[in-house]
């Protein structure tokens, strides 16, 4: 066959027959190579390295996957069409795009997944698990991911293969994917979302032939990041399995190097993303997202419906100083945090629940927060979000007649370790 398009037609064809073939899943990623298709190719390559361990051999010498990427063109050469003068059909979400079925299609992956049982125990992250000292793996996760200059690029790889299954694959074709990265197919659908509205902004922004992966690129890819984290568990958040891996400190974190150094699809795991795009904007955008005592003097609340009778009576004294082994949603108004005390945080009219604690945390020049109001998907929360481990001390519990739960605790923030002022 001497021309690409018809030989593109029957490898497709071929593999509708037999999607378990790995020579013609190669010999596709090939062709596709030669029409500068590079993302659809990046993904029959590894589709035929799945399949077959020589081909996973020769993807190892391919430029490819070698290069370092900084022109993220190749990979968005699919999904990046010519702007239409009609921006709106440009939108996917719009039913008039010629991929709005397929979209939505993928949209119902929300509502499938282990995440989806409802007798689902969430103590581990909705209630304070103390720790007197940081966790290994965390921190040695955290090490290798901020020391690594081009974890945008693996992110970015990642978000053009899936914007590339979304647009031209199947739904199952999801499940292939969640089983191969191990994460859940509920998030990769939260994520798709995510990617989308990127892609919308390289539109705007880039030319289609050159997506160059600059500092405002990489500002906005840390940007989606932190909404991934925002996003609500009904539409695919992944913000309690991001704080299960911090606090059980194993289920992947014990094995960081291959999540971010081998073939597990590192730009696809939750936690790494998230941390990746706190630490980006704090390091390099604080100006307009970093929260200290500075633009914080009246410190920020944090309301917990449920603490026990064990946990709130171990604030007597015995635990002075501790670690907060997951991520920090706080409030800058008292009000929202309160809200949280109830059973319904929409419900203003309900009572606080009597098991339910106030958390006044003062903060300090070591703080290391992020301020999320012009980030999060629930922008009226006005949410500040403090890294896993801070140090906390314990100032005082207090009484207040007008709030019917336990109590308020009173906590000074001492400082972070993993907070970082240098440039790079």
């Amino acid at each position: 066959m001497n021309k690409p398009k018809e030989a593109e037609n029957f490898y497709e064809k071929s593999l509708g027959l037999d999607e378990s073939n790995a020579r013609v899943h190669w010999n596709l990623g090939k062709l596709l190579s030669k029409s500068q298709k590079f993302s659809p190719a990046q993904y029959h390559y590894e589709r035929a390295s799945e399949l077959d361990p020589k081909y996973k051999e020769l993807l190892s010498t391919l430029a490819l996957q070698e290069a370092e990427v900084k022109d993220m063109s190749m990979y968005f050469s699919d999904s990046l069409k010519e702007i239409p003068k009609d921006p709106e059909s440009n939108d996917i979400r719009n039913k008039n795009h010629p991929f709005h079925e397929r979209f939505q299609r993928f949209l119902e992956f929300r509502q499938v997944g282990d995440l989806s049982n409802p007798a689902r125990e969430e103590s581990e992250t909705i209630h304070p698990a103390w720790d007197l000292n940081i966790k290994p793996n965390f921190e040695r996760m955290l090490n290798i991911l901020t020391s690594r200059h081009d974890f945008c690029d693996v992110i970015l790889v990642e978000w053009a293969k899936l914007l590339y299954i979304g647009f031209n694959k199947e739904p199952e074709n999801m499940y292939v994917l969640a089983g191969e990265s191990s994460v859940n197919v509920k998030h990769l659908a939260g994520m798709l979302v995510l990617a989308n509205q990127f892609r919308e902004i390289l539109l705007r922004n880039h030319l289609p032939e050159k997506v160059t992966l600059n500092h405002v690129l990489k500002k906005e890819v840390a940007k989606f990041a932190m909404r991934l984290y925002t996003l609500e568990s009904e539409v695919g958040g992944p913000y309690r399995e991001v704080n299960d891996k911090i606090q059980l400190d194993h289920n992947g974190l014990d094995k960081v190097k291959p999540y971010i150094e081998d073939d597990k699809h590192p730009g696809l795991q939750p936690h790494l993303i998230v941390c990746y795009g706190f630490f980006y904007l704090f390091k390099h955008h604080w100006a307009e997202y970093g929260i200290n005592h500075t633009n914080a003097a009246e410190g920020a609340w944090r309301g917990m419906k449920n603490i026990s009778d064990e946990q709130w009576n171990s604030y007597n004294g015995e635990c002075v100083e501790f670690y907060w082994p997951c991520f920090v949603s706080t409030s800058l108004e008292k009000k929202v945090a309160v809200n949280f005390c109830r059973d319904d945080p929409d419900k203003e009219e309900e009572e606080v629940l009597p098991t339910s604690v106030l958390f006044h945390i003062a903060l300090s020049d070591k703080t290391y927060a992020l301020s999320l109001r012009k980030l999060s998907m629930v922008e009226k929360e006005n949410e500040v979000l403090l890294h896993p481990y801070h140090r906390f001390r314990i100032l005082e519990k207090v009484k207040d007649p007008t709030f019917k739960g336990r109590g308020i605790l009173n906590l000074q923030c001492v400082d972070c370790k993993f907070h970082t002022d240098e440039e790079y």
